[in-house]
């Protein structure tokens, strides 16, 4: 298959590793991403996750827990789909329906698109990309969200609200050129 340069494919360096956070065997409730530089168009990060229980997955940025983010998105496992949103949470989130996985070798994807994260003159959109599948349970979700500061994205504070990340959990985080 031939793949034509500027059509449905980003060109050779368009996407740059910044660093990769890879969770011990100790566990932890918390995956802090911190000096990201300002030098990329956008930021995204691409995990394989698992919890310890079945908790949803948060972030925030530069650890504001104040109300400034907005949240919508639509989940389907097959059976049901959900649509939801929050206008005024002190986070992001995804998985709100089931959880992350917690059986044997069962591990969840995301990935995690952070607009614009340099800017100091807009508010920044994040596009959500997340799934996971338990041997024929799972969910699909697709979400899209607001952050109401204009302040430029230093940093991303990926927490659960229960349980801990279990080993082998990682995140990584690529800068993508403009």
């Amino acid at each position: 298959m031939q793949i034509l340069a500027g059509v449905g494919a980003p060109a050779t360096g368009d996407y740059n590793s910044i660093a990769t956070f890879s969770v011990g065997g100790a566990g932890s409730s918390t995956i802090d991403i911190t000096s990201i530089p300002s030098t990329y168009k956008h930021i995204q990060i691409r995990g394989i996750i698992k919890a310890s229980t079945g908790s949803q997955l948060n972030f925030k940025l530069n650890s504001d827990a104040t109300a400034n983010y907005a949240r919508h998105g639509a989940m389907g496992d097959g059976a049901i789909t959900n649509i939801w949103s929050v206008a005024n949470g002190s986070y992001f989130m995804t998985f709100p329906f089931t959880g992350l996985p917690t059986g044997a070798n069962i591990f969840a994807s995301v990935v995690i698109d952070i607009l614009d994260y340099a800017s100091t003159s807009k508010y920044k959109t994040v596009r959500i990309m997340s799934g996971q599948d338990s041997n024929g349970s799972g969910e699909v979700d697709l979400a899209s969200g607001l952050w109401f500061n204009t302040a430029a994205v230093t940093s991303v504070n990926v927490f659960l609200p229960t349980g801990n990340f279990v080993q082998y959990s990682t995140l990584s985080v690529y800068g993508i050129n403009g």
